[in-house]
């Protein structure tokens, strides 16, 4: 059993009281108990305004529900001392996954940058814009939250629990409504530079807002500017030697004797990025490529936001938002490197001007080349986003209200690769009449080089159009009060695209795998009820239930229950159980064969009457168009405490169960399966001749529905807040998310086993922060982020636990601006590496934390006129 350390005990974490980062807000505060027990008083005052709170369609005057939700206010933002949505919500507890920071992930040749919470995934995530869904990334199901702009969001509210039966797809683990700023009369200037320790990195925001209010019209808008250095290998001591086998002169093996590499007699023997290394016994010819590869890219993005709202009359108003963004990536990437086959007869023909050691060839010969003679690879991207929505909203009475809206939103995503790439066929050929050598350092023939050259290129496009509209208010007065309803229907329409070269999909692009274009659509009507019942003056029950009809894979059903109960003043229990759902995206679904190579181990399939293969095999993946969507069940039940005045606690303890998991399965897994009597829908393994004990040449693999995983956790958190008289204003505060399981069965009839604490998957992870404030215009903010400790790669030893402290001063001066100074992991504290997983690709560390490993400066200003 694994012993509770003194660092992840919750009394402590709580005990730390370190705050107000991003505190809940108060019971006081939010006056939530007091009007409950004010709800049957005779009305001696104008009422209070409703409003709408992530978690639910009907508007009411209490901020607390039956769901928990996490408000950063735009004052909370401004103290967090993060730059863009996707930190601030990284930095958070209950992004338990977050010992991996993730700034920037390179998705499917797009740049991307998600949110998690409570490590569920960001599949599981469903990201709102002013309560309406984000269009998803290249229609692969990823919201890039780097597209909106930091100093447009007005506040982020997060619900933690599972909401389907209220918003659809993709929300089984939570929400995260980003509400942006409307209510600004002039201008305000924004800019922010970061500095970091370390080489890399730099980042440079620049923002101008401008609203005005005149008569019945309300507009803002604004343009913003963000710019992100890349960082490089080079620049890590982690990954400044990076080596690999695929080498310039290249190395070589022969199919007859066993595909044993072995380093060309030329490889030479120097300090520079060539040098000669044994393997197995084998002297190889490697190549280092941490001196030319970047973890993230030459980052440039700029945007554009519009706000616009008109009353129409004391009842109604139409609305209109239009959003843009344009991001530009360049990823700096080492030559281009891969397997080539030689056929025998071309090698023997030619061994003297090879210069390979052996007299004769018998067999073809596989070659692992580093394409140096065509330059570093660069990948030049371009990701393009335009959406706009417009309607009518009004009240037929304070009961009563209804709202319409239409909108389209557009993503185009290319990617052009403009230098490192060449014809494989016109390779073979230059090989077979001596015109060009693989086996030589430097070329003899550049403008070989350059007639052979080529630019493979990927063009997606996704777009959708939606419609919405419904109807919220009181329907019958009960004895505790009224009835809240609200009831709504939603026509969504999704289209897919993607466009490959031509040479790309027949496979014949050096370094890139065969890759077939796509195309896609669907339509998405559903219709959606809910109901807030109040049984007493102090317990609240609400229902919903949601239907979604996808022409592609047909209808779903989820419902959901929830409870409020305030059995004192200062106490709120609350609770909720439903289902949910995640549709498969349209690339999942319509996605193009794309093939590669790979070695895999044929014995288990053989079973003794065949020749063992550990050779490389096609292994061809693509969509599948019967996929169904993944199924979930889970509840949470917690509550919310004042037991002192100023002074908030609240724990929830939830779980989740999510069936027919939608995955890409490991081709050795498939082999391995097929061996112990697994099915698998539309797999097919090709082999020679047709023969069952032929020699293995392709895999076929679609994307399947297959497993199951069960997750359960708690999240805690404790704030305090006190203001002196006329003196200064203290924060403290605490947020500990803790998982105790997840169990994952990968293949139907599996034993479930639990993963939780292996690499990646800490049980937990704690925040704590200060902040004081004086004379309203001095604020210190102190923050504390811990992370628990974790597997290594190998599963037999440990990533400790780890700490780091951020801190800020902001000034507001009396001028209507701000200056704030501050530093990222201040003590410069390095995250612990892994040191059982060599640099590179195989270190999650090194793709995922670069960002943090390195005390970082930064300073804000901000001007209103």
């Amino acid at each position: 059993m694994r012993k509770e350390t003194p660092l992840s005990h919750p009394a402590v974490i709580l005990g730390l009281g370190v705050a107000l980062s991003l505190p809940l807000p108060t019971l006081a505060q939010e006056g939530m108990i007091k009007e409950a027990d004010e709800a049957s008083q005779p009305e001696t005052k104008p009422k209070t305004e409703k409003m709408k709170v992530t978690g639910s369609r009907i508007r009411r005057t209490q901020v607390e529900g039956v769901s928990s939700v996490i408000t950063i206010d735009r004052q909370k933002i401004e103290e967090s001392g993060v730059g863009t949505v996707s930190e601030l919500l990284r930095n958070m507890s209950i992004s338990t996954s977050g010992s991996y920071a993730t700034p920037t992930v390179n998705s499917g040749g797009g740049t991307t940058s998600q949110v998690d919470i409570r490590g569920l995934g960001a599949e599981n995530t469903l990201v709102l814009l002013d309560g309406r869904r984000l269009p998803d990334e290249a229609g692969e199901g990823v919201i890039d939250i780097s597209t909106i702009p930091m100093a447009a969001v007005e506040r982020i509210e997060i619900l933690k629990d599972s909401a389907s039966a209220i918003y659809g797809s993709d929300a089984a683990g939570g929400v995260v409504n980003i509400i942006t700023r409307k209510d600004i009369d002039g201008t305000i200037i924004s800019s922010r530079a970061t500095a970091p320790q370390s080489k890399g990195n730099q980042q440079t925001d620049f923002s101008i807002l401008n609203g005005f209010q005149k008569g019945k019209l309300k507009n803002l808008t604004m343009l913003s500017y963000r710019k992100v250095e890349p960082v490089f290998y080079r620049d890590r001591d982690w990954t400044a030697n990076s080596s690999s086998i695929y080498s310039n002169p290249a190395n070589y093996s022969i199919s007859a004797k066993g595909y044993k590499i072995t380093a060309h007699p030329d490889c030479p023997v120097s300090e520079d990025s060539r040098i000669v290394a044994e393997q197995d016994g084998n002297a190889l010819c490697t190549y280092n490529y941490g001196q030319t590869m970047a973890f993230s890219p030459d980052q440039t993005q700029v945007g554009f936001l519009n706000n616009l709202e008109y009353e129409l009359n004391s009842s109604s108003k139409v609305f209109a938002s239009v959003r843009a963004t344009r991001t530009n990536s360049i990823w700096n990437m080492a030559p281009n490197a891969g397997q080539l086959t030689i056929p025998q007869n071309v090698v023997q023909a030619n061994l003297k001007r090879f210069g390979l050691a052996e007299d004769d060839i018998p067999s073809d010969v596989n070659i692992y080349y580093r394409a140096e003679p065509w330059g570093l690879r660069n990948s030049e991207q371009e990701n393009t986003m335009v959406g706009a929505t417009v309607g009518i909203e009004g009240a037929l009475s304070y009961a009563w209200d209804w709202t319409l809206s239409v909108g389209r939103s557009e993503n185009k995503r290319d990617t052009y690769q403009p230098q490192g790439f060449f014809l494989e066929d016109q390779f073979i050929a230059a090989l077979k009449d001596g015109t060009f050598s693989p086996f030589e350092l430097v070329s003899t023939n550049p403008q070989f080089v350059n007639d052979i050259a080529y630019e493979p290129y990927e063009i997606v496009k996704t777009a959708s159009n939606t419609a919405n509209f419904g109807v919220s208010g009181e329907w019958v007065e009960m004895p505790a009060g009224p009835i809240g309803v609200a009831v709504g229907v939603q026509r969504t329409e999704q289209f897919y695209d993607k466009n490959i070269d031509e040479q790309s999909e027949l496979g014949n692009v050096f370094g890139v795998n065969e890759n077939k274009g796509s195309t896609g659509e669907r339509d998405i009507s559903s219709a959606y009820v809910e109901l807030m019942l109040p049984v007493t003056e102090r317990f609240e029950i609400q229902l919903a239930a949601r239907h979604d009809v996808y022409s592609d894979f047909g209808g779903t059903t989820n419902p959901s229950a929830g409870f409020k109960y305030l059995p004192d003043d200062w106490l709120l229990l609350r609770g909720n159980v439903g289902t949910g759902f995640k549709a498969p995206t349209l690339s999942e679904i319509n996605r193009g064969t794309t093939v590669g190579l790979l070695d895999l181990n044929d014995t288990p399939n053989c079973q003794g009457i065949c020749e063992v293969q550990t050779t490389e095999v096609e292994i061809a993946t693509e969509g599948n168009p019967d996929l169904k969507e993944e199924t979930s069940f889970g509840y949470t039940f917690g509550f919310l405490a004042e037991p002192v005045r100023n002074t908030t606690f609240g724990a929830d303890y939830w779980y989740l169960r999510t069936k027919d998991i939608v995955v890409d399965v490991d081709p050795q897994d498939v082999l391995d399966g097929l061996n112990e009597g697994r099915s698998y829908d539309g797999v097919e393994i090709t082999r020679t001749g047709g023969d069952p004990a032929g020699r293995l040449e392709r895999i076929t693999i679609p994307t399947l529905n297959l497993g199951m995983r069960e997750e359960s956790g708690v999240d805690l958190s404790l704030a305090y807040r006190y203001r002196l008289d006329a003196g200064p204003v203290l924060g403290l505060g605490s947020d500990y998310s803790r998982k105790f399981y997840t169990r994952s069965t990968p293949y139907p009839g599996e034993p479930a086993k639990d993963i939780l604490g292996e690499r990646g998957r800490p049980r937990w992870r704690a925040v704590n922060s200060t902040s004081v404030t004086f004379a309203r215009a001095h604020t210190f903010s102190l923050r504390q982020n811990l992370y628990g400790q974790q597997k290594n790669a190998t599963k037999e030893g440990v990533i400790s636990e780890h700490k780091n402290y951020d801190f800020q001063y902001q000034w507001s001066h009396p001028w209507r601006g701000s200056i704030t100074l501050g530093a990222i992991n201040v003590f410069d504290q390095r995250f612990p590496l892994d040191q059982s997983a060599r640099a590179g690709s195989d270190d999650v560390r090194v793709q995922e934390l670069y960002a943090a490993d390195a005390r970082t400066y930064y300073v804000q200003v901000e001007q209103r006129f």
